[in-house]
Protein backbone atom coordinates (compact mmCIF):
# COMPACT_ATOMS: atom_id res chain seq x y z
CA UNK A 1 0.00 0.00 0.00
CA UNK A 2 2.68 2.23 0.63
CA UNK A 3 4.31 1.76 -2.69
CA UNK A 4 0.94 2.87 -3.90
CA UNK A 5 0.83 6.22 -2.09
CA UNK A 6 4.36 7.01 -2.98
CA UNK A 7 4.21 6.30 -6.68
CA UNK A 8 0.35 7.65 -7.09
CA UNK A 9 1.49 10.63 -9.48
CA UNK A 10 3.42 7.59 -11.71
CA UNK A 11 1.09 5.42 -11.29
CA UNK A 12 -1.79 7.93 -12.51
CA UNK A 13 0.47 8.90 -15.06
CA UNK A 14 0.92 5.31 -16.32
CA UNK A 15 -2.59 4.79 -16.65
CA UNK A 16 -3.38 7.96 -18.39
CA UNK A 17 -0.85 7.09 -21.14
CA UNK A 18 -2.09 3.33 -21.63
CA UNK A 19 -5.57 4.60 -22.07
CA UNK A 20 -4.83 6.74 -24.60
CA UNK A 21 -2.55 4.44 -26.51
CA UNK A 22 -5.28 2.29 -26.83
CA UNK A 23 -8.38 4.21 -26.77
CA UNK A 24 -10.20 3.56 -30.32
CA UNK A 25 -9.34 6.32 -32.51
CA UNK A 26 -12.51 8.20 -33.60
CA UNK A 27 -13.35 7.47 -37.89
CA UNK A 28 -13.47 10.37 -39.52
CA UNK A 29 -15.98 10.59 -42.25
CA UNK A 30 -14.59 14.29 -43.13
CA UNK A 31 -11.62 15.63 -43.26
CA UNK A 32 -11.04 18.02 -40.48
CA UNK A 33 -10.58 22.10 -41.13
CA UNK A 34 -7.35 22.23 -39.00
CA UNK A 35 -4.96 19.39 -39.42
CA UNK A 36 -1.55 19.61 -37.74
CA UNK A 37 0.92 17.27 -39.40
CA UNK A 38 2.33 14.25 -37.32
CA UNK A 39 0.09 15.56 -34.18
CA UNK A 40 0.35 11.91 -33.12
CA UNK A 41 3.81 12.12 -32.46
CA UNK A 42 3.72 15.12 -30.97
CA UNK A 43 1.17 13.76 -28.37
CA UNK A 44 3.82 10.63 -27.96
CA UNK A 45 6.40 13.37 -27.27
CA UNK A 46 4.40 14.81 -24.60
CA UNK A 47 2.75 11.49 -22.88
CA UNK A 48 6.25 10.31 -22.14
CA UNK A 49 7.65 13.24 -21.57
CA UNK A 50 5.19 14.10 -18.67
CA UNK A 51 5.77 10.38 -17.66
CA UNK A 52 9.48 10.22 -17.59
CA UNK A 53 9.29 13.75 -15.81
CA UNK A 54 6.79 12.17 -13.14
CA UNK A 55 8.83 8.94 -12.55
CA UNK A 56 11.76 11.38 -11.92
CA UNK A 57 10.44 13.05 -9.28
CA UNK A 58 8.83 10.44 -7.36
CA UNK A 59 11.86 8.23 -7.61
CA UNK A 60 14.10 11.31 -6.07
CA UNK A 61 11.49 11.44 -4.03
CA UNK A 62 11.21 7.86 -1.73
CA UNK A 63 14.55 6.05 -3.17
CA UNK A 64 18.04 7.46 -1.78
CA UNK A 65 19.64 6.54 -5.72
CA UNK A 66 22.22 8.71 -7.66
CA UNK A 67 20.92 11.06 -10.39
CA UNK A 68 22.23 8.84 -12.52
CA UNK A 69 20.55 5.50 -11.46
CA UNK A 70 17.06 7.53 -11.31
CA UNK A 71 17.67 8.37 -15.01
CA UNK A 72 18.36 4.81 -15.75
CA UNK A 73 15.89 3.55 -13.88
CA UNK A 74 13.21 5.81 -15.26
CA UNK A 75 14.19 6.10 -18.81
CA UNK A 76 14.37 1.80 -18.99
CA UNK A 77 10.92 1.88 -17.35
CA UNK A 78 10.08 4.23 -19.67
CA UNK A 79 11.03 2.92 -22.98
CA UNK A 80 10.20 -0.71 -22.10
CA UNK A 81 6.22 0.54 -21.47
CA UNK A 82 6.46 2.84 -25.05
CA UNK A 83 7.72 -0.40 -26.64
CA UNK A 84 5.34 -3.24 -24.88
CA UNK A 85 2.84 -0.55 -25.66
CA UNK A 86 3.21 -0.09 -28.99
CA UNK A 87 3.44 -4.05 -30.14
CA UNK A 88 0.43 -4.54 -27.96
CA UNK A 89 -1.30 -1.80 -30.45
CA UNK A 90 0.02 -4.19 -33.47
CA UNK A 91 -1.09 -7.49 -32.05
CA UNK A 92 -4.10 -7.17 -29.34
CA UNK A 93 -6.25 -3.65 -31.49
CA UNK A 94 -8.08 -3.87 -34.25
CA UNK A 95 -8.26 0.10 -35.04
CA UNK A 96 -4.35 0.96 -33.64
CA UNK A 97 -1.00 -0.21 -34.86
CA UNK A 98 2.46 -0.03 -33.65
CA UNK A 99 4.81 2.06 -35.62
CA UNK A 100 8.33 2.65 -34.43
CA UNK A 101 8.62 6.02 -34.85
CA UNK A 102 6.10 5.98 -32.23
CA UNK A 103 8.50 4.71 -30.24
CA UNK A 104 11.11 6.82 -31.59
CA UNK A 105 8.79 10.01 -30.26
CA UNK A 106 8.41 8.31 -26.85
CA UNK A 107 12.11 8.27 -26.98
CA UNK A 108 12.26 11.77 -27.51
CA UNK A 109 10.01 12.90 -25.10
CA UNK A 110 11.68 10.55 -22.48
CA UNK A 111 15.36 12.28 -23.15
CA UNK A 112 13.94 15.59 -23.17
CA UNK A 113 12.42 15.20 -19.80
CA UNK A 114 15.34 14.18 -18.57
CA UNK A 115 17.37 17.15 -20.33
CA UNK A 116 14.86 19.20 -18.97
CA UNK A 117 15.49 18.00 -14.99
CA UNK A 118 19.28 18.38 -15.59
CA UNK A 119 19.12 22.22 -16.88
CA UNK A 120 16.07 22.44 -13.44
CA UNK A 121 18.57 21.02 -11.32
CA UNK A 122 21.50 23.53 -12.84
CA UNK A 123 19.26 26.45 -12.51
CA UNK A 124 18.26 25.48 -9.39
CA UNK A 125 13.87 25.03 -9.96
CA UNK A 126 14.82 21.27 -8.92
CA UNK A 127 17.28 21.28 -6.54
CA UNK A 128 15.51 20.39 -3.57
CA UNK A 129 14.26 17.08 -5.35
CA UNK A 130 17.20 15.90 -6.40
Amino acid sequence: MRFFKRYLKTIVALIIVFGLSFMPQPELDEKPSFIIPHFDKIAHFGMYFIFTLVMVLDISKYQNFSRKKVFLYSSVISFTIGGLIELGQSCLTADRSGNILDLLADTLGILAALLFVIVAVRVKFLRRVL
